[in-house]
C-alpha cells in the first residue's frame, strides 16, 4: 500500500554496509517508492557508509523505485560524475549537495542533468546567508537539517524548522525538504508551525523500528489528519 498526502514522506537511508541498504529496502518497499540515501565519506562528517560506488551498484536492483541521493562528502563532484554515469540505470530523483561544500551556485540553475540538484542547510547556515549566494526563486529542492549532519539518531533541533517560514518569506516556492530527528515528538513541532515542509525524511524512526507498518500507518494517519485539517480550515 502506498500512501500520498501533502506532506509526504520519503525515508532516508544511512547505513555501514551493503547488506543493510538491502535489507532496509526490502522492509520499506511494500510503502514507499521513493528514497533519500546517504553517501557519507567519514571527512565531511565523522560517520561513513559504504562507496558512493558500492551504493549506486546497489540501486540498480530496484528500477521501480526513485532514489535521491544525499551527499555528505568533501568530493562532491566526483560522486555527481559517478551518479550521472548510472542514470541509465537508475531512477534518480533529487542530488543534495550541503551548502558547507561550497558548490558553485549556478551549477544548481543547470537544466542538463540527469537528475535534479538540491542544495542543504545545515543547522548553522542562515537563511540570510543563503539568498545573498544563491538565486533562491530558481532553485528547485532545498534540504533544511534538523540535525547536526552525521550518524542516525541524533537530537532533532527545532529552532531549525524556522527557516522553512524565512525561505518562504525570502520568495522560495519550491519544494522544501525537511532531513534529521523526525519521531513522534519532533513531529508535534513540526506540525505545529504555519508552514511546514513538502518532504520529511524519517531515518531511525524506521530503521531502528521492529514494525515498520505501524510505524507507516502512524504517520498516514498524522499527515493525512494534518493535510484534511489544512484544506478544511
Amino acid at each position: 500500500m502506498y500512501y500520498n498526502v501533502k506532506m509526504q514522506v520519503i525515508p532516508s537511508i544511512d547505513v555501514e554496509k551493503v547488506t543493510e541498504l538491502k535489507s532496509q529496502l526490502e522492509r520499506l518497499t511494500p510503502f514507499y517508492r521513493r528514497y533519500q540515501i546517504d553517501f557519507a565519506d567519514g571527512k565531511f562528517v565523522n560517520s561513513t557508509t559504504p562507496s558512493i560506488s558500492d551504493l549506486l551498484q546497489s540501486l540498480i536492483l530496484y528500477p521501480s523505485m526513485r532514489f535521491d541521493i544525499h551527499l555528505m562528502a568533501l568530493d562532491y563532484q566526483g560522486a555527481l560524475k559517478l551518479i550521472g554515469q548510472r542514470a541509465k540505470e537508475v531512477n534518480f530523483g533529487v542530488v543534495f549537495i550541503h551548502h558547507a561544500s561550497k558548490p558553485s551556485p549556478e551549477m544548481f540553475l543547470e537544466k542538463n542533468k540527469p537528475y535534479k540538484l538540491g542544495l542543504v542547510l545545515n543547522p548553522e547556515d542562515s537563511v540570510d546567508t543563503i539568498r545573498q549566494s544563491y538565486d533562491l526563486p530558481n532553485m528547485e529542492n532545498i534540504q533544511i537539517m534538523s540535525v547536526n549532519p552525521g550518524p542516525q539518531g541524533s537530537s532533532f533541533l527545532p529552532d531549525t524548522l524556522n527557516k522553512i517560514e524565512q525561505l518562504r518569506l525570502a520568495g522560495y516556492k519550491h519544494s522544501i525538504f525537511l532531513d534529521g530527528g523526525v519521531n513522534e515528538e519532533s513531529l508535534k513541532a513540526i506540525l505545529g508551525k504555519r508552514h511546514l515542509p513538502d518532504f520529511i525524511c524519517p531515518g531511525s524512526f524506521f530503521s531502528r523500528s521492529k514494525n515498520i507498518e505501524e510505524r507507516v500507518q502512524y504517520l498516514s494517519e498524522v499527515l493525512t489528519h494534518e493535510s484534511n485539517a489544512n484544506q478544511n480550515a
